[in-house]
């Protein structure tokens, strides 16, 4: 074992920590079930309700009063930021008929 350095640390080749009983289904496991964070949380909010504005939209409910109704329900977005989170799920959904409602 290395002598400590002179701020008292104990070098890195020195630290041991081993787990108990880690396994890679256990580790995999654990990655898969850690949320999103930042904008994905806005993506992943965003897809779930995705249909049901695509459908407020085709019924001519104005864009505004979309994202109010997101904002009063912890979804706040710019226009720009809701316009580019609508054409990107109609894209990653292959949606050519709802793409064309979100221009």
């Amino acid at each position: 074992m290395n002598a400590p350095s002179k701020d008292g640390n104990q070098p890195i080749s020195d630290i041991h920590c081993v787990p108990k009983q880690v396994t890679a289904s256990s580790l995999s496991e654990a990655i898969k079930s850690l949320p999103p964070t930042g904008i994905a949380v806005f993506q992943q909010r965003f897809a779930e309700v995705y249909d049901d504005i695509a459908d407020a939209l085709e019924r001519k409910v104005g864009r505004k009063e979309i994202i109010t109704t997101l904002a009063e329900h912890g979804l706040k977005l710019h226009h720009t930021q809701f316009s580019a989170l609508l054409r990107a799920e109609a894209v990653r959904r292959g949606d050519a008929v709802k793409l064309e409602v979100t221009r």
